[in-house]
């Protein structure tokens, strides 16, 4: 499945661009245990309204 998705060129574009912005922001930014419990609670939310898509 991995490599499906990859292949569709906007899921790519997507997925490589969420993993650009949550490496920016945990890697190379001050970020506080509060700012880490936000990112984790979006990143669930959005796992969960894709697993619930028809």
């Amino acid at each position: 499945m991995g490599m499906e998705l990859r292949k569709n060129p906007q899921m790519k574009r997507a997925l490589d661009n969420f993993k650009a912005v949550l490496d920016l922001r945990i890697n190379h930014s001050d970020i506080n245990d509060a700012q880490i419990k936000r990112i984790i609670g979006v990143i669930d939310r959005a796992a969960l309204e894709i697993a619930e898509l028809d």
